[in-house]
């Protein structure tokens, strides 16, 4: 069976206030491996505990840059190989400000050859701004001048008038994993996987095909946040690859 991970941002207030609850969550929902938004003031031993407590693998982390300059890197490093984390994905950047491109080009080509030498690769995780305000010409610099593998958020690709598996294809061998997310578009609510208009099974079924790391990020909240995440497994386990 296809594993597939859960971006713990979907369950962050639970995760805040009970990170050992949140995971149990997870783990009855029947996600297999957990990508995590943050820790929450726990150690990299008890994350690592709850995780093997659970029966839940470890995908990775969103890692906020501010984690990875000169004056925090080596904490982040300790941290992350202590707990045994081999992704770190930056989960935002400015790119589309001016100077913002060639911000990120620097900081990876300075952080990227260290972390890969304590075994860990460096993801980037795209919002809408990239494809609305840069596109292709934004996404090709990116990886023609970094070793940044690509951490594809279907949904925003989708609202931003791009097609998902267009761009897959596109940067095949860079797309380190996909974020699965549903909606209507561009501003519009966010949806239970399949019940929106993003191409989830065809983005799914590519991803099973190519061997791409799937990982669920449900921002829906309709009846609940919790109820949703549940539905959008139950959803994906329907497709029966």
């Amino acid at each position: 069976m296809v594993k597939i991970g859960l971006q713990l941002y979907g369950l962050r207030e639970i995760a805040q206030e009970d990170m050992d609850k949140s995971l149990n969550l997870t783990a009855q929902m029947g996600y297999d491996m957990v990508e995590f938004a943050g820790f929450f003031g726990h150690t990299a031993e008890e994350i690592k505990n709850l995780l093997q407590k659970h029966g839940l693998l470890l995908y990775g982390t969103h890692t906020g840059v501010h984690e990875l300059q000169e004056d925090t890197l080596n904490e982040t490093i300790r941290f992350h190989k202590e707990l045994g984390n081999k992704v770190i994905t930056i989960p935002s950047y400015p790119v589309c400000e001016p100077g913002g491109t060639g911000s990120l080009i620097a900081l990876v080509n300075q952080i990227a050859p260290v972390l890969a030498e304590n075994g860990m690769a460096l993801h980037y995780h795209n919002h809408s701004a990239e494809f609305l305000k840069g596109g292709y010409p934004l996404y090709d610099e990116l990886a023609e001048k970094t070793t940044l593998q690509f951490q594809l958020d279907i949904n925003h690709i989708f609202a931003a008038g791009y097609d998902p598996l267009a761009v897959m294809k596109r940067y095949e061998g860079r797309v380190g994993s996909l974020h699965l997310r549903d909606s209507d578009g561009l501003d519009q609510p966010q949806r239970t996987l399949g019940q929106g208009k993003v191409p989830v099974a065809r983005c799914y079924q590519y991803g099973v095909e190519h061997n791409i790391p799937l990982v669920v990020e449900n921002c829906c909240t309709q009846p609940d946040a919790i109820t949703s995440t549940q539905q959008s497994i139950d959803y994906l386990r329907t497709l029966c690859l």
